[in-house]
């Protein structure tokens, strides 16, 4: 008697989970970022099912790795998704946005947000940041506090 190989991926899942992580890596709506969560979820449980240590060695989506904002707009009953890389200098420093607990905002370019925080304590005395507030920014973010700060000042 002749038996067949129902599973249609024989070998694992791999390929689907990694076609699917760029999906969700390129996904432009809230729709198509969660058909692709659900889609990795998926296959990685069904690749789990197959070799239960080797899920333990996919790497993480590429949307984990990599340094972004993850911004949701609400539009009446709709949701865009919008990605940006965070913003770098050469030294490969990242522009922490903040604010003073006195009012008012400022930057600082620094590879962590505890590195951010020590330097405006460093360099800024008699002025209090709230250390809360710090963020790492996109160009976008950078550019309208940046506008922000120059409208205040004329």
């Amino acid at each position: 008697m002749r038996t067949t190989n129902t599973n249609k991926y024989p070998n694992g899942y791999a390929e689907k989970i990694e076609y699917w992580r760029n999906k969700l890596n390129n996904a432009t709506t809230k729709d198509e970022w969660n058909n692709a969560y659900d889609k990795v979820q998926y296959f990685a449980e069904k690749q789990h099912a197959l070799n239960p240590l080797e899920i333990q060695s996919i790497p993480p989506t590429k949307l984990d790795e990599k340094a972004i904002y993850l911004l949701i707009q609400e539009n009446e009953d709709d949701y865009q998704i919008k990605i940006e890389k965070y913003i770098r200098d050469k030294d490969g420093r990242y522009n922490f946005l903040f604010n003073w607990t006195s009012g008012g905002f400022n930057d600082v370019w620094a590879f962590s947000k505890e590195e951010a925080i020590k330097i405006v304590a460093r360099d800024r005395k008699g002025l209090k940041a709230d250390s809360s507030s710090f963020r790492k920014a996109t160009k976008q973010m950078s550019d309208e506090q940046n506008r922000m700060g120059w409208m205040m000042s004329i």
